[in-house]
């Protein structure tokens, strides 16, 4: 558990006692893939920090469609799963995994009374809200002034990999879009000899041009 602390952006600014405060009440959970670990039904988690795998945080419509915010990934920091000791967050989120994923979690009551003896981490809870609100405000934007093309183009590129193991519908979810729109996208780039389909994974054959498509 010591390690994983040490790897907390705030850890430089925690005193011996708040480090053995952590410590006494941090948990280590691990989850499967796309479970839902929060929602309006669930209750509230805490601080989360991912340790490996990734999260996708996202809203739901009155008619049940999902509208991704943002995905946390190993390292990174979710303070949207305490909106029960943060009073600006007045809307329900979900959280859910979106591989195997490893947290460490710090319990609401834990966490805000850190946050509220430490203005360090008080402030760190409230820039990393400053950074996922800008981060659904990127995607707000791009949702309506992007075309698909150059969004599923951006995805692609942003993943880094030669070969992404991900579903067309998986892809979707993640760009706020219908299952079709991303099909026809993704056709039109394999007839261009920009990307080679096949069940559940997407090649990157010519990045260059997947950069300028």
């Amino acid at each position: 558990m010591t390690e994983i602390i040490q790897r907390l952006p705030f850890y430089s600014r925690l005193s011996q006692s708040e480090i053995g405060f952590i410590s006494e009440r941090a948990a280590k959970k691990s989850y499967g893939a796309h479970q839902l670990i929060h929602g309006s039904k669930t209750g509230c988690l805490g601080f989360l920090y991912v340790i490996n795998g990734s999260l996708r945080a996202y809203i739901l419509s009155d008619e049940g469609r999902e509208v991704t915010l943002f995905t946390v990934r190993s390292g990174e920091c979710c303070v949207l799963s305490a909106a029960c000791v943060i009073s600006q967050i007045t809307f329900d989120t979900f959280i859910e995994t979106e591989t195997e994923t490893d947290i460490f979690l710090l319990g609401p009551s834990a966490f805000s009374e850190l946050a509220t003896g430490n203005i360090y981490v008080e402030c760190f809870m409230y820039k990393l809200m400053c950074d996922r609100f800008s981060s659904v405000m990127r995607s707000v934007q791009q949702m309506i002034f992007e075309p698909i093309g150059r969004r599923l183009a951006s995805f692609l590129l942003d993943c880094g990999k030669k070969t992404v193991n991900i579903t067309q519908q998986e892809v979707a979810v993640k760009l706020n879009t219908a299952r079709e729109v991303v099909s026809r996208a993704l056709r039109k780039m394999e007839n261009e000899g920009i990307v080679k389909l096949s069940r559940g994974k997407i090649t990157v054959v010519d990045r260059e041009a997947l950069k300028n498509f």
